[in-house]
């Protein structure tokens, strides 16, 4: 029986993977095994894989599954009873593998996770917590000096999936990771709520160490990242909250937070995340604050409404706002005074001067005035063009997504109703009543 089955998803890691790989595969015994699971990397990471790391098992995915669809792949193959995930920009360090088994071994305990740090040798994880009511994630020790002051195993309310460790008898239970989550974040916070949900512990243990570079697949600064970890906590809120929890304490205070979000990109990530959820309201599990009977109006409401809370305008440049309508950004929406030019030879310098500083003298308080009053009248039309077109942009999806459903419940129709027709028709041939096909 293999005792620990290490699994590895990649996706365009071709330059951190080997290292990662290296430094497991120094640790594991004849009883454990590795599988990488790639998630359609276009960067030749499959091929590494087989050629420098024989001993591995690699499973090539045609499509990107995200970080959960690839780890339920690698998952449902591993043939261990401890389960390991780790990320592809992981290094693990000396006697990582044995600490991570030992903690799983404890009485309770269903999930375990290690101190990670950064390659500065900072922590950037020794366990995590969630906030209530915003479902924040943090990480205790985050860019701390390494002092020894997380070096107690305790439980915690999460350990990231860069390194995390679960029984199998915890996965058949509790089921495998929500693919919902895609492409990543939050998909191990909600496995260890379920997980202690169903009774079963969630520890750190500071005995196992790895480097986690963490910056290989997505820019932490842009607009993605904060897009993605914001679809994230609203599936976890959604998932995890009472409906009083989330209408009561969730959303006055997802207001409040919002008024204080400054940072354009993070602004435009929460709008889009919020029309993400939207769309995806159907998917989200009937549990939490979608169990009720009919709670799907009122959450797509607040949803909504908090949505309009944060403008398209960011408090930032014009341009800046508008960088996502290429149409808008070329009108010639601001005016500037013209400089005066004149052709005249030799004097033609001269006539210049006289006539700017007429200029400054005749109309500086009153032309300059009125172009910065046009300019700002442009400057809001435009902004309230690229909301309207936003706006049309969100209800058009909204009736794709309607239609596409529509077409598949027509096609489940016509399959029902052609399979009965079958059965109809079998039914008549065994009784020899007409012919076959008559209705």
């Amino acid at each position: 029986m293999t005792r620990a089955s290490v699994v590895v998803v990649s996706w365009n890691g071709k330059a951190c993977l080997g290292d990662c790989l290296a430094a497991t595969s120094a640790q594991v015994s004849p009883d454990d095994e590795i599988i990488v699971v790639d998630n359609d990397s276009a960067d030749g990471s499959a091929a590494l894989v087989r050629r420098g790391h024989p001993q591995v098992t690699l499973i090539e995915n045609e499509r990107n599954l995200g970080f959960a669809g690839g780890c339920n792949v690698g998952l449902r193959a591993a043939r261990g009873e401890a389960l390991i995930l780790v990320n592809q920009d992981v290094v693990v360090g000396t006697g990582w593998l044995e600490a991570m088994l030992q903690a799983l071994e404890s009485p309770g305990v269903g999930i375990a996770g290690c101190k990670l740090r950064y390659p500065d040798g900072t922590i950037q994880h020794a366990g995590g917590a969630i906030s209530y009511p915003l479902a924040h994630s943090t990480h205790y020790g985050y860019r701390e000096l390494d002092r020894g002051q997380w070096d107690a195993q305790r439980e915690v309310d999460y350990v990231i999936g860069a390194s995390l460790g679960v029984k199998r008898a915890v996965l058949d239970e509790i089921g495998l990771l929500d693919e919902g989550f895609f492409p990543a974040f939050y998909e191990e916070v909600d496995l260890c709520r379920r997980a202690r949900e169903a009774g079963y512990g969630v520890v750190y243990t500071p005995d196992g160490v790895a480097v986690h570079h963490e910056t290989t697949t997505l820019d932490r600064d842009g607009i993605d990242y904060h897009r993605w970890m914001g679809r994230g906590r609203l599936r976890f809120v959604l998932k995890h909250y009472a409906p009083e929890q989330f209408h009561d304490d969730f959303v006055p205070a997802e207001r409040r937070w919002l008024s204080t979000q400054e940072a354009f990109a993070v602004r435009a990530a929460l709008r889009m995340a919020y029309l993400d959820t939207l769309l995806g309201l159907r998917d989200v599990p009937r549990t939490g604050v979608m169990g009720p009977e009919g709670s799907e109006p009122a959450v797509a409401e607040a949803l909504i409404d908090l949505r309009a809370e944060i403008p398209v305008s960011a408090g930032g440049p014009p341009q800046e706002t508008l960088f996502a309508h290429d149409l808008l950004a070329e009108v010639p929406w601001f005016v500037e005074e013209r400089p005066f030019v004149s052709r005249v030879p030799l004097l033609g310098r001269l006539i210049v001067s006289f006539r700017e500083l007429w200029n400054r003298v005749s109309a500086k308080w009153y032309v300059r005035l009125l172009t910065e009053q046009q300019n700002e009248v442009n400057r809001r039309l435009l902004l309230e063009i690229a909301r309207t077109q936003e706006e049309l942009a969100m209800v058009q999806e909204i009736l794709a997504s309607l239609d596409r459903e529509t077409t598949d419940d027509r096609r489940v129709q016509a399959e029902a109703i052609a399979d009965l027709q079958q059965r109809i028709e079998c039914l008549q041939a065994k009784v020899g009543h007409g012919e076959p096909g008559e209705a």
